[in-house]
């Protein structure tokens, strides 16, 4: 409870503190309502109410000179007024459960996005997505399940609770052998189903990460696996998963419902018990007492016996989430922050002084003691070995990932620290093309509002994507499908490149940018940037072809870089 306590925003502490003060406050309605049977039950027996309670006699003279009629017809109108009331405001507690568990679910999910999102680039590299996307969208559920749990529990406690003091003040001797009776038996059956409860809640933790990260692979390599004729061996795996999902899943929901038959039993000796002992040491004449003894207990037991139920079955759901429960709050003891973009500069010069920088978990440096200056309107082209470390270079000189040690230095007077980079200073062309399910439109410009027609021309012109629009079904409005898929392998790179253009064109980073295009139309993009005098490129290419647009052309070799 410590644990999801510290989760809880505190606007989720004030709703959760006001709803256990609803709670309390139901309970004693179900209280009042019980204890309005007893003159109910005794009047219809005609036996003297008076002797029979003596505690509750003060109670009953009050109301009835109120409503200046006898003790039934006082407690009818009681009964009657407490159950309508009851059930009003029952209705208004279950809206506050549901809203208060689904707000749970929804703001864990989206501090849990935050702190994704929020974290660096060599998080998500060391992470598995599929993990993330299991956290933010399953784990986040049973977290709220197990918040659920918690107030089921409160709730049921607290009502079993009033209706035992209830019970204890009228029949102390019964109700105490009743309370020892019940406590004893759900310790057994608690005990008897924990190390299974356990076992099941860690199982479906890892069957739950293995279905998401299938299923993205399979959808992601679609492609792939048609080419393979992968299809049904990746169907039979998924069934294999899926299946035992089932079978975990299956048993557990059944434990949840295994308390109602056992305590059914339970409470059907106790009531048994209830009527040996009302009959064989009650002081009064048994004829007196039996009935309303029996019929009070046992309107008690129509509301404990679902409560304890629930109770426990709560805390079996309690104990199947709890994994859950450590995941969120490991995951959330990382600084929350408010994503803001990064400081922009207008960049002149960047100078990288003595920077090394080595994979984490690994001894080989991929650069050590490298330095490089880039001046404004540079044109560099980057070459070296496939696995070399080109894309890496580029996203430590952008800052998406941090050097070991040394310096990269924006204009001879600003040092970017291990929280800054400069993607808000630049344009970034990645090698892995990544398009919305949106519109061109937004494709290019990132945004649903903020539209310069002048600057998006210029970069759909510049990308050499003019003639693709009037094949577009609505023009620059139209969908481009997930990840692209109505266009082509060189027409999303050169969306890419828009998207670049559109963003900054006077410092512009590109990786591989024209891997899916040919020579023809590589040249046509590449050579009007080079040509852009105010602009400053550095382009990472495998096409040497490029050397010859290029003044300045280096390459990585043996952890440095050497001008060539």
């Amino acid at each position: 409870m410590k644990k999801i306590w510290s989760i809880f925003d505190n606007s989720t502490r004030i709703e959760f503190i006001f709803l256990s003060v609803l709670l309390s406050f139901n309970t004693l309605l179900e209280t009042i309502s019980l204890s309005l049977l007893i003159p109910i039950i005794v009047s219809l027996t005609d036996n003297n109410l008076f002797e029979l309670y003596p505690k509750i006699s003060i109670f009953i003279d009050y109301f009835q000179e109120i409503f200046s009629t006898n003790i039934i017809n006082m407690s009818l109108i009681l009964f009657g007024i407490t159950i309508i009331f009851k059930n009003l405001f029952q209705t208004y507690i279950n809206f506050k459960e549901a809203n208060l568990n689904m707000r749970v679910q929804e703001v864990t999910s989206q501090r849990l996005f935050n702190a994704f999102l929020s974290r660096n680039y060599s998080f998500h590299l060391k992470s598995n997505s599929s993990d993330l996307i299991t956290k933010i969208r399953n784990e986040t559920r049973y977290f709220s399940q197990s918040v659920l749990s918690i107030i089921t529990i409160l709730s049921d406690l607290i009502l079993i609770t009033g209706i035992s003091i209830l019970l204890l003040f009228l029949f102390f001797k019964l109700t105490f052998i009743t309370i020892i009776f019940s406590i004893l038996f759900s310790f057994i059956f608690l005990k008897i189903f924990k190390s299974y409860i356990n076992k099941a809640s860690q199982k479906r933790r890892d069957i739950d990460f293995k279905k998401t990260q299938m299923l993205q692979e399979s959808i992601q390599g679609i492609r792939e696996i048609i080419l393979s004729n992968m299809s049904k061996d990746i169907l039979d795996n998924y069934r294999t998963i899926s299946n035992s999902y089932v079978k975990h899943l299956t048993l557990t929901a059944m434990l949840k419902k295994l308390p109602k038959v056992y305590f059914e039993f339970l409470i059907l000796s106790a009531l048994i018990i209830v009527v040996f002992v009302a009959l064989n040491y009650f002081e009064f004449d048994k004829s007196q007492v039996i009935l309303p003894t029996i019929s009070l207990f046992a309107a008690s037991a129509f509301k404990v016996l679902p409560a304890v139920n629930r109770v426990v079955g709560s805390i079996q759901s309690y104990k199947f989430s709890f994994p859950a429960v450590l995941s969120v709050y490991d995951e959330l003891q990382h600084k929350e922050k408010i994503i803001l973009p990064p400081q922009k500069y207008d960049i002149n010069q960047i100078n990288l002084i003595d920077v090394t920088f080595s994979y984490p978990n690994t001894s080989k440096e991929l650069f050590k003691n490298l330095n490089l200056q880039i001046k404004s309107g540079d044109k560099i082209l980057l070459i070296g070995e496939s696995g070399i470390g080109k894309s890496t270079f580029l996203d430590v000189l952008v800052g998406l990932q941090k050097p070991d040690s040394g310096n990269i230095v924006i204009n001879d007077s600003i040092t970017l620290d291990n929280k800054e980079n400069l993607t808000n200073s630049l344009s970034y062309v990645s090698q892995k093309v990544f398009l919305f399910n949106k519109s061109l439109k937004f494709n290019v410009t990132l945004s649903e509002e903020d539209f310069d027609q002048q600057k998006f021309e210029k970069a759909i012109k510049t990308a050499n994507l003019i003639n693709l629009i009037p094949n577009l079904k609505d023009g620059i409005n139209t969908n481009l499908g997930e990840s692209g898929a109505i266009l082509s392998g060189g027409q999303k790179q050169r969306v890419m490149i828009a998207r670049a253009l559109y963003k900054n064109d006077t410092f512009l980073i590109m990786d591989e940018p024209t891997s899916s295009l040919d020579s023809e139309m590589s040249n046509l993009i590449i050579k009007p940037l080079i040509d852009k005098k105010d602009l400053t490129l550095i382009m990472v290419s495998h096409n040497e072809d490029f050397k010859r647009l290029f003044k300045k052309v280096l390459k990585i070799k043996n952890s440095s870089i050497l001008e060539i």
